[in-house]
């Protein structure tokens, strides 16, 4: 799940019990998958350091993407 720029959830379905994490564009909308391990990582740490059972966590990453970068420095130049 992730939220829009309004605020509002976003779903993705996923077949079977893992997850991912993504980059989503803050003007289109557009998503790519990123490489969670390193935050994968960070979660079981916290978890066996903690002593808390059952850790979930939730990460959102939003930018410009690239498409939409060009068009915005695009615009300024006009």
């Amino acid at each position: 799940m992730v939220r829009d720029t309004s605020g509002e959830r976003l779903f993705r379905y996923r077949r079977g019990p893992d997850h991912r994490h993504y980059l989503i564009c803050t003007e289109c909308g557009l998503s790519r998958p990123v490489d969670s391990g390193p935050v994968e990582q960070w979660a079981d740490t916290i978890a066996q350091t903690s002593g808390f059972a059952n850790v979930r966590h939730t990460v959102e990453l939003s930018g410009v993407c690239p498409d939409c970068g060009r068009r915005h420095t695009a615009a300024e130049r006009r």
